[in-house]
């Protein structure tokens, strides 16, 4: 940046305005001793005009001529730009952003993928491999070896949704937010409300401590009171805790349950 200094000993001007060849760069208030010019090209000519200005006019005007020479430093490292071999210190040398197509004044390109292999560029150039060509080299790269492994197969084996599943392994190829059906119903887990199939819904089955992927949970008797997990939820009762009695199993309604199983429960009760 180059910034132009001025004093003032009057306090009759307005603000100031700033011209570069000619054309407004900005208006400054009458409390402005300096203007910072950004984006300048080295060695390059440049004529300012800085003028004062109240409600009588504009008067006072300084014309400026400045060559500049200056030693930019895009990154700010204390090191000219011209001296730098990392100018955006991003980790990749200018000369290699420059010969794969980046740019060497643009600090985000470094982790960007721009061949889609899962590898930024960056992680590339230092393996030594071209960012801009699809080709994983597994013995350049010092991943964890499943990262790797991974890595490869949804490259190779393809992945069309684009969810980290390659398309053997996906059970909804051609949706991202699908890729398991637990229990074989056409609805993947992320909407299926039973993921198990089981007839506990998965919030209730994380609500009791079930396995919402585990359809056997279901006929289990968690708490030993003669009535199924599946048979207590749906009659409203908590599973884990054996709350019934004899009244409970004739009065609730909701219990589909065999004569044999509520005299059996009644018969243990009275023991």
């Amino acid at each position: 940046a180059l910034t132009i200094n001025w004093s003032d000993s009057s306090d009759v001007e307005d603000g100031f305005r700033v011209y570069q060849d000619e054309v407004l760069l900005s208006t400054l208030d009458a409390n402005s001793t300096s203007y910072a010019l950004e984006g300048l090209d080295a060695n390059t000519t440049y004529s300012f005009i800085l003028g004062a200005f109240n409600e009588s006019g504009e008067n006072n005007s300084s014309e400026l001529n400045v060559t500049t020479n200056m030693m930019f430093d895009n990154d700010s490292d204390g090191i000219p730009d011209r001296l730098d071999l990392d100018d955006d210190n991003d980790g990749i040398p200018d000369v290699d952003e420059v010969l794969y197509g980046l740019d060497p004044f643009d600090a985000s390109d470094a982790l960007l993928d721009s061949d889609g292999d899962g590898i930024s560029n960056l992680d590339e150039i230092n393996a030594g491999t071209d960012p801009k060509s699809h080709n994983i080299n597994t013995q350049a790269y010092k991943f964890d070896p499943m990262l790797i492994l991974m890595i490869d197969k949804v490259n190779f084996e393809g992945d069309s949704d684009g969810d980290g599943y390659t398309n053997n392994d996906d059970a909804f190829p051609q949706d991202p937010n699908e890729w398991i059906d637990t229990d074989g119903n056409n609805i993947g887990d992320n909407a299926d409300t039973d993921d198990d199939g089981d007839g506990i819904s998965d919030t209730d089955e994380k609500k009791y401590g079930l396995n919402p992927l585990d359809p056997s949970d279901a006929t289990q008797d968690n708490d030993g009171d003669g009535v199924s997990n599946l048979d207590e939820i749906n009659a409203g009762s908590n599973p884990t805790v054996k709350d019934y009695t004899t009244t409970d199993i004739k009065s609730r309604s909701p219990f589909s349950l065999s004569p044999l199983l509520i005299i059996d429960h009644i018969l243990k009760e009275r023991r």
